[in-house]
């Protein structure tokens, strides 16, 4: 995510050259609802590699920007969308950066590091937390490897607290609104490791 004061106009019309000069083929162009989205061959999936940016006018004049990367039609275990959304992000940035940007522009914080949407669905986590949260399998599909441990040494010393903390969980990710759960579960800021 990344929020900057460039005009929404111009940050439309940047990051669509962005996704141009990395590759993509611009596929969905909603200037209305803030959608861009670009696609690319990906091996024998032929436009199947996607980028979706969406565009959302804040009430201060800044406009927030979010890069998504994924497959139309296959899970991305290689992280081969997430790569791509870094990519185009960066090229944005550049564009950004070196201009010119209509009127007083202000970079904001687009040069910092973006964070990348993981797309971990709510829903998953929940029914993963309620029918096997004993086993702490929705904390593995979290990412949260150290905790999943935990309810697997849990099961180990007394299987009836892994089941009960795993339906605990299951209602709060159910109760969780998408917002907070995107906030708390999908971004994570880019490192070198993640590249």
């Amino acid at each position: 995510m990344n929020i900057t004061r460039i005009p929404f106009g111009d940050a439309f019309a940047t990051m669509t050259k962005a996704m141009q000069e990395v590759g993509g083929r611009i596929k969905v162009t909603d200037p209305a609802s803030g959608t861009l989205e670009a696609s690319w061959r990906y091996g024998i999936n032929m436009f199947g590699l996607r980028v979706t940016a969406r565009f959302r006018a804040l009430d201060d004049g800044q406009v927030e920007v979010i890069v998504k990367g994924r497959f139309k039609d296959a899970f991305d275990t290689t992280g081969a969308g997430r790569r791509k959304a870094v990519e185009v992000f960066q090229r944005y940035v550049a564009l950004v950066a070196s201009g010119p940007v209509s009127g007083d522009a202000q970079l904001g914080d687009v040069l910092a590091t973006p964070p990348i949407h993981r797309h971990l669905g709510k829903t998953e986590a929940a029914l993963l937390a309620l029918f096997l949260g004993g086993v702490g399998a929705h904390r593995f599909y979290l990412g949260s490897w150290g905790i999943g441990l935990v309810y697997v040494l849990a099961l180990a010393v007394h299987p009836a607290l892994g089941a009960l903390a795993g339906v605990a969980e299951a209602i709060r990710f159910f109760s969780m609104n998408g917002a907070n759960f995107d906030r708390q579960y999908n971004y994570r800021i880019a490192t070198p490791l993640m590249l």
